[in-house]
């Protein structure tokens, strides 16, 4: 897609932080995914120990709904520690990226909640990578994991 199209989609995308029913059937999504039982083991997904955490959703972004997101990150969150305390939760921002102030994401304030920091590392398309600047805007104690990336060889 050009980069023209990737704007519009991200800016149709971020309207979903606005609407209330729409953030409505996401929790309920979210609360029926973690009382969901795993057909394989019998083990609902609330328990089940194959699970590491959940992550809110891929590279969420605020743009310029950020009270909006920081909404939805906290309802999601509280929805899902009451479904299922034994997993931990990560919010699937991208961390750190060449463009805050185009994405507006704070990565302390926005993971404040958060058990686990998700990175993206994709040094060729972003054309940086610091291997540092996740923990040195995380809030303290909250681990990083680099969850996406890539090289083209």
């Amino acid at each position: 897609s050009t980069d023209a199209q990737w704007q519009a989609h991200q800016g149709f995308a971020v309207r979903f932080y606005g609407s209330d029913t729409a953030v409505g059937y996401y929790l309920d999504h979210a609360r029926m995914l973690a009382g969901r039982t795993n057909g394989q083991t019998g083990v609902p997904y609330n328990r089940e120990p194959a699970i590491l955490a959940w992550e809110l959703a891929n590279e969420a972004r605020p743009l310029d709904q950020v009270g909006g997101y920081r909404f939805w990150i906290r309802r999601s969150i509280e929805t899902l520690r009451d479904a299922d305390c034994a997993h931990l939760i990560t919010i699937g921002s991208e961390g750190p990226t060449p463009w805050p102030s185009y994405v507006n994401t704070d990565l302390a304030f926005d993971h404040a909640k958060a058990d686990l920091i998700g990175v993206h590392v994709w040094p060729q398309n972003w054309g940086w990578y610091s291997p540092t600047s996740a923990n040195a805007l995380a809030p303290p104690g909250t681990p990083a994991s680099a969850q996406q990336g890539g090289l083209d060889f």
